[in-house]
């Protein structure tokens, strides 16, 4: 009859040599399945090293460009919302204004004080409250230094300012045509006009600016 063993919990100095041999073999074996096994770990730690230097080159100049982004974010909205950081500057005949921008001071011309705004299209440079005139500012300031690179009002904003600049234009031009084929008359004395009046058509704020 053949002898059992109690494998588990014979000590090695009580195997039988042959099964001692085997033992070993298994144990051989084990080691380096897990060693194989180790290897591939390493080399998937070393290829994930790699992806993660190359994750860290990109986020390392993502957060440069995300500084550029907050630092020009920074200062347009300093300029959009808030007129504390606009020095109007006014003298006899024009009006200036000043801003920091990046450091360093940005003047724009905002107009001649006898001459009407691009913003505020119906009121004198001369006449403007200092928000009116900020708003200038802004305006002449966004087309000086938007191109390409910032913008101080929205797109619709823009198209809109570009359109009441054309409509103004056109009715200027139409006056001034009217005005040279004799089709308008001025008057004073509150009296009617048989031929045209430059109210009537809209044309009113437009001789100040032959």
């Amino acid at each position: 009859m053949k002898k059992k063993y109690d494998w588990k919990n014979m000590k090695y100095i009580e195997y039988p040599f042959l099964n001692l041999l085997g033992k070993q073999s298994q144990l051989n074996k084990y080691i380096k399945g897990r060693t194989d096994k180790m290897d591939e770990i390493d080399k998937q730690i070393m290829k994930l090293q790699e992806q993660k230097k190359e994750h860290k080159q990109k986020i390392m100049l993502w957060n440069r460009d995300l500084k550029e982004v907050n630092k020009v974010i920074e200062q347009t909205t300093k300029i959009q919302k808030s007129d504390d950081s606009i020095t109007l500057m006014k003298d006899d005949k024009i009006v200036r204004g000043k801003v920091r921008l990046y450091g360093v001071n940005k003047w724009i011309h905002i107009g001649s004080l006898h001459k009407n705004g691009l913003v505020n299209t119906n009121k004198l440079i001369g006449k403007m409250t200092d928000k009116e005139l900020c708003d200038e500012f802004r305006y002449k300031l966004g087309v000086q230094v938007g191109k390409g690179k910032m913008r101080f009002f929205s797109e619709s904003y823009m198209n809109k300012i570009r359109k009441n600049q054309l409509e103004t234009k056109q009715l200027r031009e139409e006056f001034r045509k009217k005005e040279r084929e004799g089709k308008i008359d001025y008057y004073t004395d509150g009296g009617s006009d048989t031929k045209s009046t430059t109210s009537s058509k809209g044309y009113g704020h437009l001789r100040k600016r032959k």
